[in-house]
């Protein structure tokens, strides 16, 4: 699997969720973390959101960096994220051949290191990526900072409890920037939050001040892309290259169809044709010989081509019906006046 280390184990196999798995014996887990049972024969364990969430805990800094095209010696890798003087502690870890997990111990070398999406080490490209819980190294995952702005927004709203208030309206805040914080820029204020890509984007939101309400715009700047086919972030389904290859070999296989129906058609057409007729054709030219009863055309044929055996008897019984230049009425029969 891509997923796996290629050190010959199976690896983890991940399921989408459509529907409750049935369960047989349950019982409790170990000191009493999920529940344990059977399903599909096999033992299962299941883990509730809270308890899901509370086991991610640790995790809530953690990134996972993604690289395509060579993995780099994971002492390199920590020594020069140390070299970007974080203010914290950092923990980098294989997860196989393409992914890290990078281990933050603070929210500000967290966004810093999330909102440059994009990093090069020498000739090592990692692209970066928020840890969750459902966290498959099969798929991209959807979740991604990006900046909003609200424009015109009332001066005193920039102070950041009012304004992370806001923006968790659109998803969580993450950070201001410097003009929003000092308020050197009051035409707009300026947040990055994160957002998950496949959900629709919010326009606007309402705001209740006093005696009067407000409806407040929001712009996305650059928000990336999401490619729910392919589960990938850079592009659309309209520029998906797996998707459209797909619909490329469906369209030849389609066109090649068609040509062979109109071969096929072309062939019946043919063979309706009176012996007389001459087809033309930009392929080929065929005409019906009535003498030696061959097709003779553009091809050059060494043989004649015989024609069926039931068209054979067909024409000799033809022949036996025609009436012959010496032929003499019987005798026995009178003739008409």
């Amino acid at each position: 699997m891509e997923g796996g280390m290629g050190c010959g184990t199976e690896g983890v196999l991940y399921l989408p969720l459509s529907e409750p798995r049935q369960m047989g014996k349950e019982g409790a887990g170990w000191e009493g973390s999920g529940v344990a049972g059977w399903g599909g024969g096999e033992p299962e364990i299941r883990f509730s959101k809270a308890e899901t969430e509370h086991l991610a805990d640790r995790l809530r800094y953690a990134l996972v960096g993604k690289f395509s095209h060579g993995l780099p010696c994971i002492n390199f890798l920590k020594n020069r994220l140390v070299k970007l003087d974080l203010r914290g502690t950092v923990t980098v870890g294989i997860i196989n051949l393409k992914h890290v997990l990078i281990q933050l111990s603070n929210e500000e070398d967290f966004s810093r290191l999330w909102l440059r999406d994009d990093w090069q080490f020498d000739s090592f490209h990692m692209r970066v990526f928020k840890w969750t819980p459902k966290f498959n190294p099969q798929i991209e995952s959807p979740i991604a900072p990006a900046w909003i702005k609200l424009p015109e927004l009332p001066c005193h709203l920039f102070e950041k409890r009012a304004l992370f208030g806001l923006a968790s309206l659109i998803g969580k805040p993450l950070r201001m920037d410097e003009a929003t914080t000092d308020l050197s820029r009051p035409s707009l204020a300026r947040v990055c939050v994160e957002i998950d890509l496949t959900a629709p984007r919010i326009p606007a939101i309402f705001i209740e001040v006093d005696d009067f309400t407000l409806r407040q715009p929001i712009i996305y700047e650059n928000c990336p892309q999401y490619c729910t086919f392919c589960k990938h972030l850079g592009h659309d389904q309209a520029n998906c290259l797996s998707k459209n290859k797909g619909d490329s070999t469906k369209q030849t296989t389609l066109s090649f169809k068609d040509t062979n129906e109109r071969k096929g058609k072309e062939t019946n057409v043919v063979g309706l044709l009176n012996k007389d007729d001459v087809v033309s054709d930009k392929r080929k030219k065929v005409s019906f010989v009535e003498d030696n009863n061959s097709i003779s055309g553009n091809d050059d044929l060494s043989q004649q081509v015989p024609l069926h055996e039931d068209q054979n008897v067909e024409n000799n019984t033809n022949e036996s019906r025609r009436p012959t230049e010496n032929f003499q009425p019987s005798p026995t029969i009178t003739p008409l006046e």
